[in-house]
């Protein structure tokens, strides 16, 4: 089971800016003034980290993730567009031998793929469940 919640590190450095770490991803760090401001932009960080995988055509790295942990989540359509690209990566899979199994042209997976198109998360979803995905949604109190 994949889940998009990546660790994150945060430290004060000499000038008194918090530095956040994604250590899943490698070079994935942002700052901020204030603690508050560097974990907003944390979220971002962590988008264009992902988005940048997907651009290049790379796997998505694993999240480490484990319970306790300090961490952020993906954005729910993008971690679907991760998932999708990593189960294209694992079987094989072209965009063309995509589009092919669900009968659509290519440039329909490509937008599915691409990070900045507002694609309907069910048809990620059902590209994913072609390649033998299942996608579970789970909400939690805020703490």
């Amino acid at each position: 089971m994949s889940t998009y919640r990546y660790p994150y590190s945060i430290t004060c450095d000499e000038a008194g800016f918090y530095l956040v770490k994604f250590p899943d991803l490698h070079g994935a760090a942002t700052d901020g003034k204030t603690r508050e401001e560097a974990l907003a932009e944390a979220e971002d960080c962590l988008a264009e980290a992902v988005a940048g995988y997907l651009v290049r055509r790379e796997r998505v790295p694993e999240s480490t993730y484990t319970d306790g942990d300090a961490f952020v989540s993906l954005d729910p359509l993008l971690a679907t567009k991760a998932a999708l690209n990593n189960a294209m990566l694992d079987a094989g899979l072209t965009r063309t031998d995509l589009a092919a199994r669900l009968g659509v042209d290519e440039k329909i997976v490509r937008r599915l793929l691409d990070p900045k198109h507002q694609s309907h998360i069910r048809a990620v979803l059902h590209a994913a469940a072609l390649l033998g995905l299942k996608a579970e949604v789970r909400f939690e109190r805020a703490a």
